[in-house]
């Protein structure tokens, strides 16, 4: 039940035990260990009392047990976040406590994890939840860096009500690990433009980012949205695609590695069959519109600056 339950965090990236140099299963066998504690008398208090409740309340044995394993789980995680990564512990806290006062969202414990609620609407519990690669392209959209907690969590709730196609809840954890990736990101790419003179090569590799960011990830939610591609596929194309553009671009040589080759360094164990049948018709689209929007951001990119040259007399 604990290593069902970590696998599920694990793959909708919630949580990424292999970050604290363990498997899912060592952290989940980790983070049960201590309800197998004995006692004096050689007995497990612990699972002694949930017997002796189940006998006096309505409530079954099997869900007293899973909440009591999933709840141990639960505190593992965040005992492991507080030692291993302080910042994000106190973003955690910071969001429990915004949301017992925000007007648009609130907690839930969903499954013993806590999560993410509009106040409004249905939550279509039957779907599947969004991915983390997904989110992130859809937050990274529409939150700016100087955005407070509370406005954060207000657009966290107006995606998730402006579809239809996922579950309208967002795991605590993942939504903190997803408001950091989203900052550093934006950062890291203010960073690059604050750096004062650039090469050509780092301009190129910046509005090569900009394009997997934008239009690459578009196509990508698009195809997940329509069933055409594996959630499990977005990043490696996102990867794939950031590759061939580098490769064309940059090192001016796109033909050195093939399609296949360039996407199989991000699906580990991918077949020249699988490819074809699977991937090659909406790699080959998703690249060739990645190329043809990098054309044209690069003709804008440097005509402006060529622009900018003359009117300085150079």
């Amino acid at each position: 039940m604990a290593i069902a339950y970590v696998r599920m965090k694990t793959a909708s990236g919630a949580f990424q035990p292999d970050r604290l140099g363990l498997t899912p299963e060592d952290f989940a066998l980790d983070s049960v260990a201590e309800l197998f504690r004995r006692d004096d008398s050689g007995l497990y208090p612990v699972f002694e009392g949930i017997c002796r409740s189940a006998q006096t309340t309505s409530a079954p044995f099997h869900d007293q047990l899973r909440r009591l394993v999933l709840g141990s789980v639960n505190q593992h995680i965040f005992r492991s976040f507080r030692e291993t990564d302080p910042g994000l512990a106190r973003l955690i806290r910071n969001i429990k406590f915004t949301l017992k006062s925000h007007a648009n969202a609130h907690l839930l414990r969903v499954n013993d994890e806590l999560v993410i609620a509009p106040t409004q609407g249905e939550l279509l519990p039957h779907l599947p939840l969004f991915t983390e690669e997904l989110m992130l392209i859809e937050f990274w959209n529409a939150a700016s860096v100087g955005s407070s907690l509370r406005e954060l969590l207000s657009i966290l709730v107006q995606i998730l009500l402006d579809q239809s196609l996922y579950r309208r809840v967002y795991p605590v954890t993942a939504f903190a690990l997803l408001i950091r990736c989203a900052y550093q990101q934006r950062e890291a790419l203010e960073q690059t433009a604050d750096a004062g003179p650039h090469s050509y090569d780092e301009d190129i590799g910046t509005v090569a980012t900009d394009i997997v960011r934008g239009t690459t990830g578009e196509l990508l939610t698009m195809y997940c949205s329509r069933g055409k591609l594996p959630l499990s596929a977005v990043q490696a194309y996102g990867k794939a695609v950031m590759d061939i553009l580098c490769e064309t671009f940059v090192q001016g040589d796109g033909d050195s590695a093939s399609y296949f080759e360039i996407l199989q360094r991000h699906i580990p164990g991918l077949t020249k069959d699988d490819y074809v049948q699977r991937h090659r018709t909406k790699l080959e689209y998703v690249a060739k519109q990645a190329k043809e929007a990098m054309k044209r951001a690069l003709q804008k990119e440097f005509s402006v600056r060529s622009d900018d040259r003359n009117d300085s007399g150079e």
